[in-house]
């Protein structure tokens, strides 16, 4: 800048003021200003130098001037790049804003760290074991993050994110409406740690990055995991900062029972059974009758991330599967059949659904086209024979003395049964009874049945799946047993899974009921829990309502 000149009027001494600017580019890590000195060197036409003493620089204390709100300055022809003043780099501000000029901005080479806006927030859009989550994320920082290939590359990284199934990968992608960062994130599972680099097409000034203030959106779709789980806390850092605490949503979902505070990511709730009911159709000795379930739960049931299996323990012939109520004339002489045999088995009954075509119709002739579901809702193994379950017709449930167990084909009608040491059953060859291992009297055993059906489509919470079955009815007259119920979540990818809780289980909890097994002796049906009996008097269809299932 062309120098002012002063003079000796008035006695002042003469003095000659000198104004210049050159350029520097700030490191990518935050510091103090600099302690700046100047030194003044006069040189004469015969070389001989004159140098004045060091002194420190005067350096303002305060904001950066009006300048910086007006000063688009031209490129640097040293290095080929340019600047722009600090108000193009940041979006509009109040004095109180944190992206707003700070008190020692101006002093040469003081630079900012990065913290986190605090509207930062993140949300999900599911609490339900194994569904689809798509996490939203909100961030800004009070500085820009510039870009500079080859010098500065910022990122942001998300830590916490824990409890999904989603593996591992290094090209993760990410959901943008604005190309703020790059298209792919670094994902760690175990950490559930997302890092993102900044992207070069959004500009900061004249420069790439993002702008001070200013919050920018991302979403990330994760598996959760089977197991429930209460939020984790989650952080967030951004490059030339520290880490933060990330500020999760407090609103309510648009999901069944879901309150305020169900945002929170990963935030995943407990399954609990609504209704486990069941009924018949026929009491009456040696017939074929029609069992009918009805199951409802609090979460979606979704087999596509994980399988969802139901099973009902307990469907007994009282008469021949209790040893202590055993006598010769009770047993099951061999060869003899009773139905149906152990295998496949149709979910369409003969009383209140019955199979047309792709879809099972509740109530026929009485409902009207929505009481319907998906013939292919249910199947008889993961990815099996749509509208089918898996019966067992006669497996130890319990046994005296632990270990491979063989029963005698001619004795008791069949053959092959097992049990180990952990009670985990394994069902045998053919119809059997209670009995004694081998004649001895110390080594009883009893037999149960029971039914295994998996889901094969998405069931919504707080609707009812309804399902039938066939059996033959015992031909000694008995009273109902008890009969119990069993839903398991998962095993995930990552090998997590619960059972699904009874009814006394909390709204939206986050933690899953204890064990709970049928009351019977030896090896109990674990994390079975009792159905509730159908009392309506009513054995044929007249409703369509799933309370007067017969």
């Amino acid at each position: 800048a062309k120098p002012t000149r002063g003079g000796p009027a008035s006695g002042a001494q003469f003095a000659m003021d000198f104004s210049f600017s050159f350029w520097v580019i700030n490191p990518s890590n935050p510091r103090s200003a600099a302690s700046v000195q100047l030194l003044v060197s006069l040189v004469d036409g015969l070389g001989l130098v004159q140098n004045s003493s060091l002194s420190p620089a005067v350096a303002p204390l305060g904001i950066p001037n009006s300048s910086w709100a007006s000063n688009d300055q031209v490129s640097n022809p040293m290095v080929g790049i340019g600047s722009n003043a600090y108000t193009s780099k940041v979006i509009g501000f109040s004095a109180l804003d944190p992206w707003a000029p700070q008190p020692g901005d101006a002093q040469p080479l003081q630079v900012r760290g990065a913290n986190l806006l605090s509207a930062s927030t993140a949300r999900q859009s599911s609490p339900f074991p194994c569904d689809n989550n798509l996490i939203s994320i909100s961030i800004g920082t009070d500085i820009p993050l510039v870009v500079r290939p080859g010098v500065c590359a910022p990122s942001l990284t998300i830590r916490g994110l824990i409890g999904t199934q989603t593996i591992s990968s290094p090209t993760f992608p990410v959901i943008q409406t604005e190309s703020v960062f790059v298209s792919t994130a670094n994902w760690v599972q175990s950490t559930g740690e997302l890092s993102i680099l900044v992207a070069r097409t959004n500009v900061a000034g004249s420069l790439y990055g993002t702008l001070g203030g200013k919050l920018n959106a991302i979403q990330v779709s994760l598996i959760n995991q089977a197991s429930p789980q209460s939020a984790p806390a989650l952080s967030i850092l951004a490059s030339s900062g520290s880490w933060s605490s990330l500020v999760r949503s407090g609103d309510k979902l648009n999901t069944f029972e879901s309150t305020f505070g169900d945002a929170q990511p990963l935030k995943i709730f407990a399954a609990r059974f609504i209704t486990k009911r069941i009924g018949q159709a026929v009491p009456y000795p040696g017939c074929l009758n029609t069992l009918t379930v009805t199951v409802r739960s609090n979460v979606d049931m979704i087999p596509a991330n994980c399988p969802f299996s139901l099973r009902i323990f307990g469907l007994k012939d009282v008469s021949v599967s209790n040893v202590t109520q055993l006598s010769t004339s009770q047993r099951v002489s061999p060869g003899v059949q009773a139905l149906p045999l152990t295998g496949s088995i149709s979910l369409s009954g003969a009383e209140h659904v019955v199979s047309n075509g792709a879809s099972f119709w509740l109530a026929p002739g009485t409902c009207d086209a929505q009481d319907h579901q998906s013939g292919s809702v249910l199947n008889d193994s993961p990815g099996g024979s749509p509208g089918m379950g898996y019966w067992e017709n006669g497996y130890v449930d319990s046994v005296s003395s632990l270990g491979t167990l063989t029963i005698d084909s001619t004795m008791y009608g069949g053959s092959g049964f097992s049990a180990n040491q952990a009670c985990i059953i394994s069902p045998g060859f053919g119809y059997t009874t209670a009995g004694y291992v081998s004649g001895s009297s110390s080594n009883a055993f009893s037999i149960d049945r029971r039914l295994s059906v998996f889901l094969g489509q998405r069931v919504l919470a707080n609707s009812d799946l309804v399902f039938q079955f066939q059996l033959q009815n015992p031909i000694k007259p008995q009273m109902s047993p008890s009969v119990f119920i069993s839903m398991q979540i998962g095993l995930d990818a990552f090998n997590n899974s619960h059972f699904a809780s009874d009814s006394t289980l909390p709204p939206r909890s986050t933690t899953a009921q204890s064990t709970a097994k049928a009351s019977t002796t030896g090896c109990p049906a674990t994390f079975a829990l009792p159905m509730d009996k159908d009392n309506s008097s009513v054995l044929c269809c007249t409703s369509c309502s799933f309370a007067r299932n017969a």
